[in-house]
């Protein structure tokens, strides 16, 4: 008789529950100069470590500490048996630099346009004294008042920026009270003169003369003289010092001189006296003069 003999044992398993390091919806894209992004996970509890993160206790992410580009993110947490870990991937995308040209102060003169250009971004928004200005989006803003205006730009990647503020003060006006010329003859020259004023507080620093026939000058007075007959338009437009002008158009009257085309003798017997005939062609002979013996 055959006897079989048998035995056992047995083993038991405790599993522990692991720690959750999921990111609790992560951005998946910044702006560089955005502020500081406070991560958050699962469990809490762990550590942080990556490009971006300062200190391994804080889940703070700062995007200028990471710089433009791609951040890696990584978190691990443990308890007591377990340990686990995530990693989240964060663009950051620089931001735009967004300027007004010119100096950062600027002059608003009475009868002319001053135009504000700014650059850098895809879509703008301007200010006036820190208010935002109704239906002001493009890139381009003509100024109609004394304020201090700046603007906002947004570029593609939705990054901000704010430029610099431009100091816009009201200019004084210059005035041209008249503008005078005699009427000339071709080949002569001609003598303008004029009066102005320069505005509150200002000097005028140009005098800038257009005599309609090609020909420029300068000066307080300036002459010209004109080779053709005709009727010109001078210009005259003076500058004060805050930038301003004012301009005037005088019409100059220029006649052509007379031609004598011939002096004929009759009765030039002696002792008789002699008669001297001149014959004129061009304008009319207000008082032609002849001489001879």
């Amino acid at each position: 008789v055959s006897q079989s003999r048998y035995a056992n044992d047995s083993l038991s398993v405790v599993v522990n529950q692991a720690p959750d390091a999921s990111f609790v919806n992560p951005p998946t894209q910044v702006c560089e100069q955005a502020n500081t992004v406070y991560l958050s996970n699962v469990s809490p509890g762990g550590f942080w470590a990556g490009s971006g993160i300062t200190n391994q206790m804080s889940s703070a992410f700062t995007p200028s500490v990471a710089g433009q580009g791609m951040a890696t993110v990584t978190y691990q947490v443990s308890n007591q048996y377990c340990s686990d870990y995530d990693t989240a991937f964060i663009f950051v995308f620089g931001n735009p630099t967004v300027t007004i040209a010119g100096s950062n102060t600027q002059v608003l003169c009475s009868n002319s346009n001053l135009v504000l250009n700014a650059t850098g971004a895809s879509t703008y928004n301007w200010f006036n004294n820190g208010n935002p200005i109704n239906g002001a989006f493009g890139p381009t803003y003509t100024v109609s008042a004394p304020g201090v205006y700046s603007v906002y730009g947004v570029n593609i990647n939705a990054c901000p920026d704010f430029s610099q503020n431009v100091v816009v003060t009201q200019g004084a006006q210059p005035i041209i009270y008249q503008v005078n010329v005699p009427t000339v003859c071709e080949g002569n020259p001609t003598t303008f003169t004029q009066t102005s004023a320069p505005g509150n507080g200002n000097t005028l620093v140009s005098f800038n003369w257009d005599f309609g026939n090609g020909n420029n000058g300068s000066g307080y007075t300036a002459s010209e003289t004109y080779t053709q007959p005709g009727t010109y338009n001078a210009m005259l437009v003076v500058t004060n010092t805050d930038g301003c002008s004012d301009s005037m158009m005088q019409v100059v009257q220029v006649c052509a001189k007379p031609v004598i085309s011939s002096i004929m003798a009759v009765n030039n017997c002696f002792p008789n006296p002699t008669t001297l005939n001149s014959y004129v062609s061009g304008p009319s002979i207000a008082s032609p003069i002849v001489t001879g013996k």
